[in-house]
């Protein structure tokens, strides 16, 4: 038996080659002992394949179709698998090549952990949940929120993006600037409003303007309006985020599930 190699477009494992003589002879599947079906094939991947005759037999009944279907799902998971675990696969999510091997289990200190395990499960289960993560410089937010991008596309959510807010507010101004950009500030607006999952980075970071809490108070109200998923990471408290934003986005954000952040900072120790 000859099997069937990739890129054709049979969905058995097996196919049996064969000659004119074999025209009225209609092979039996070894798998499933049912009559094979014809198909084509052309000569050149006949020959290429050392097959007989211009044609091939090829099983479509339901037992092998279904076997086929089930190991390309089997092959397909696996490859998403061992994709998403490649640190370097982060990086077309927004993760910056610093941060990329940060995960739930290398995050210090390790008492904090399993309690940020349990919101992260709670985010998991409740589909309107999102979260402030606050605290000072140094204290692990941006780890902890590339620990929940990288597990949440685990789960097939690929619709995600990490993205520096201080970056944001600067691509969204480049937009009035440069010449021949395609992309718009109407357009970036709703792509970051569209994202299932975004997570908006050292919110404070860049120089409050009426523009940037406009554009703020925009993205945010959106998303909420729509029920997309926001985690926000920053070193502001609720009250300096109104002194800054206004009572607006303060408003918005107390719907936040809070996640204090403390201890000294990792970076000057």
């Amino acid at each position: 038996m000859i099997p069937i190699k990739s890129g054709t477009m049979f969905l058995s494992d097996r196919a049996v080659p064969w000659s004119t003589a074999d025209l009225y002879e209609m092979p039996i599947c070894p798998d499933c002992d049912q009559e094979m079906s014809q198909g084509g094939i052309s000569k050149a991947m006949s020959d290429a394949n050392g097959w007989e005759g211009p044609y091939a037999w090829n099983c479509i009944t339901a037992e092998c179709v279904s076997l086929k279907l089930a190991v390309r799902q089997q092959n397909t998971d696996q490859a998403f698998k061992e994709k998403v675990e490649s640190n370097d696969y982060l990086l077309q999510y927004g993760v910056g090549k610093g941060h990329i091997e940060c995960t739930f289990e290398n995050f210090v200190p390790k008492a904090k952990r399993e309690s940020l395990k349990d919101v992260y499960g709670k985010f998991l289960v409740d589909s309107k949940m999102n979260i402030l993560m606050k605290g000072k410089t140094g204290t692990g937010k941006t780890h902890i929120a590339v620990a929940f991008l990288r597990e949440i596309i685990k789960k097939k959510v690929t619709s995600c993006e990490l993205k520096n807010v201080s970056e944001l507010m600067m691509s969204l101004r480049n937009t009035f600037n440069s010449t021949g950009r395609t992309e718009t500030e109407k357009d970036m607006v709703d792509r970051y409003t569209g994202i299932k999952l975004l997570i908006l980075d050292d919110m404070g970071s860049e120089k409050a303007t009426d523009y940037v809490e406009t554009i703020f108070y925009n993205i945010l109200n959106r998303r909420l309006n729509d029920q997309r998923r926001t985690i926000i990471t920053t070193n502001l408290s609720l009250k300096e985020v109104g002194d800054l934003y206004g009572a607006r986005i303060q408003s918005r954000l107390t719907a936040y599930h809070s996640v204090e952040f403390t201890g000294k900072d990792w970076r000057v120790r």
